[in-house]
């Protein structure tokens, strides 16, 4: 969430960096600072009947001697208690409307991020290796069902459709991917986590999964918990709340999860193979580390990704996404065209690029 008092004192800044995004943020900007002010005068009107009831309340303890004028100075005490109870349910709903306008407000983008509205304006800025085209090449369902890899009536008759089943060696190529991606990942430092796989509201809320994306979760009936829709919500959570020291950075983390996603608004994509699953595995590598060595940190952190593709010798092309592809929460993103992104999804790594590599000579 942005810090209310820099958009309260910068606000031609904040719109003109969000207009790149989308120029309706503009008009959110002015919501938010009309809601601002508004709270900030309940604020003061609460405050001064705040005043007047203590002010009241020594004139009541005065007035012992004067029954009269002392039930007097109660009456007025408590109309005023009454006031001052409307103005507090009017602040609270202020403050709840602030809080979720700010929840929509997504990163101010980097300057380097190209201007477009989708991702035909994304700009390849890399290229690795090049891919084998052929006729003899197959869709990943068809050659993941020939050797008995996948297994999706099976994955609809466990749960539903967008489950799939792994089989055999499909189901040891998953696992030793997962495992290839950890061990490397250990190599380079990183600190192996296992996190819980329910989240809670704070988390999810803290790293923008909500409310923007609330369709997108399996929530649990009757609690706030939900089922992790990435690794990234637990790793970038692990320190919420706590003051970290220059030396103790950067941290590094890696970790495997099961991932679960309904793919709500994606009902006509990629129906087919196991591209939008509602569960998939996925190693998330995760950096912390000081606002002057962030971008240095993060091409490390790409590095580390690539790496793990070229010791697989995977051709792959590295993407800039433009100011509207980019994620809600992303400053500037690298993408790897082929079916997946920087925070490695391993069963697409593991069954699509290896069996449905440049599929559609991509």
């Amino acid at each position: 969430m942005h810090d209310l008092k820099e958009l309260r004192t910068k606000p031609d800044f904040y719109k003109e960096k969000l207009s790149r995004r989308d120029k309706s943020l503009v008009n959110l900007i002015d919501e938010i600072l009309t809601l601002d002010k508004n709270k900030r005068d309940i604020q003061t009107k609460a405050d001064e009947l705040r005043k007047k009831k203590n002010e009241i309340a020594a004139e009541v303890g005065r007035s012992k001697d004067n029954p009269e004028k002392m039930e007097s100075f109660k009456q007025e005490g408590k109309k005023v208690s009454e006031a001052i109870s409307d103005i507090e349910k009017q602040e609270m709903n202020l403050n709840h409307e602030l809080t979720t306008k700010l929840l929509w407000v997504p990163n101010i983008l980097l300057d380097d991020v190209p201007q477009g509205e989708d991702e035909s304006k994304n700009l390849e800025v890399f290229k690795w290796g090049e891919p084998k085209l052929g006729k003899w090449i197959k869709p990943h369902w068809d050659i993941g069902t020939e050797l008995k890899l996948l297994d999706f009536e099976r994955g609809v008759k466990v749960a539903q459709s967008r489950f799939t089943v792994l089989t055999g060696i499909g189901a040891k190529l998953e696992r030793a991917i997962i495992n290839f991606f950890l061990d490397n990942a250990s190599t380079k430092g990183y600190t192996e986590i296992f996190p819980p796989i329910l989240i809670n509201k704070d988390a999810m809320t803290g790293t923008g999964q909500l409310p923007k994306f609330e369709g997108d979760f399996y929530k649990c009936e009757n609690e706030f918990l939900y089922l992790t829709p990435t690794a990234e919500v637990s790793l970038t959570s692990l320190h919420k709340d706590e003051v970290l020291g220059y030396e103790e950075l950067p941290i590094k983390y890696c970790a495997y999860t099961p991932c679960f996603r309904r793919e709500a608004g994606s009902a006509s994509k990629d129906t087919r193979g196991i591209i939008r699953q509602h569960q998939f595995n996925k190693v998330e590598l995760v950096k912390i580390t000081s606002e002057d060595t962030s971008n240095e940190e993060h091409e490390g952190l790409t590095k580390d990704a690539e790496e793990l593709l070229q010791k697989l010798e995977l051709p792959y092309r590295k993407v800039l996404l433009c100011s509207g592809d980019v994620g809600f929460l992303l400053v500037n993103a690298m993408t790897w065209k082929f079916g997946f992104l920087p925070k490695i999804n391993i069963g697409k790594l593991a069954v699509v690029l290896i069996l449905d590599l440049f599929r559609q000579g991509e």
